[in-house]
């Protein structure tokens, strides 16, 4: 039941930071504000849960429960490296 879900309206966290990226290397740095403050959507799902840690995914409709892993490492990972990369 886990695998059709992540293909029916889940939304993965990993690829979500290069949004942000993309969206910084194109836009130069006006656009580093508006990157941040997207990229720090997760800062509520940072501090519940596994404090510290990403859910591998989302729910796709609001209010975007946290499903699968609750601990996934590329989750995480990715919202740093972009973070530093606007630092």
């Amino acid at each position: 039941s886990r695998k059709i879900a992540y293909h029916n309206g889940t939304a993965w966290i990993w690829p979500f930071p290069a949004y942000c990226e993309a969206l910084f290397i194109e836009g130069g740095i006006s656009k580093k504000e508006e990157c941040l403050a997207i990229l720090n959507t997760v800062k509520p799902y940072l501090e519940s849960g596994i404090l510290g840690q990403l859910p591998e995914v989302l729910d796709g409709d609001a209010p975007h429960k946290a499903g699968g892993c609750a601990a996934q490492a590329w989750s995480v990972t990715e919202v740093y490296r972009v973070k530093r990369l606007l630092s």
